[in-house]
């Protein structure tokens, strides 16, 4: 019965403190449920969803496409059906789901941020490029969940977004000043 009671409690917020920030994140409780919301209506069709959301990106930012020898030369239209482009949307999407699933352990969610920014620092991928794609996947999930992106969601994906930048920027600034001694 405990165990009933304690995850009816925390499904609908009783008992926690839904609106003091994360230490580490600055994210409430209430913030992060809104992401949490929002992911699990993307990840119905997470492949499908991946593909979109870069085509889009590719559509609002066409020179970040020549990062990828495999489609840079592809039209958005093209890309849809390209096996390297569903296997890096799908990568995309995983890597946002760690970002989802990490909210509450932040030491954790920064290791993974600074190995994703350390693989695509040989990319010459820059934090810029990182910044291009979280501005679309703002839209997309407007656009994707309609009325389903609440002004807390939209928020609340900033404010957690921002974070994920502010790690990956970190990192690549460690990266471009090279090893410490």
């Amino acid at each position: 019965m405990g165990l009933v009671v304690s995850t009816v409690q925390y499904i609908f917020g009783v008992g926690r403190d839904m609106d003091t920030p994360d230490e580490a994140t600055g994210l409430t409780e209430r913030q992060k449920d809104a992401i949490r919301a929002s992911w699990a209506l993307v990840s119905i069709n997470l492949k499908g969803n991946g593909v979109s959301f870069l085509i889009k990106f590719f559509q609002d930012y066409p020179e970040d496409k020549a990062f990828f020898e495999a489609f840079k030369d592809k039209k958005p239209e093209e890309l849809g059906d390209n096996p390297k482009m569903r296997a890096h949307a799908s990568t995309v999407m995983h890597a946002l789901t760690s970002v989802v699933d990490n909210l509450d352990d932040p030491e954790c969610l920064i290791d993974i941020l600074k190995k994703n920014a350390q693989s695509h620092f040989g990319r010459n991928i820059r934090i810029q490029q990182y910044k291009d794609l979280f501005e679309t996947f703002i839209r997309f999930l407007q656009e994707g969940l309609g009325d389903k992106c609440t002004d807390l969601t939209k928020e609340s994906w900033e404010k957690a977004l921002g974070v994920v930048v502010s790690v990956i920027e970190s990192e690549m600034t460690a990266l471009s000043n090279g090893p410490t001694k």
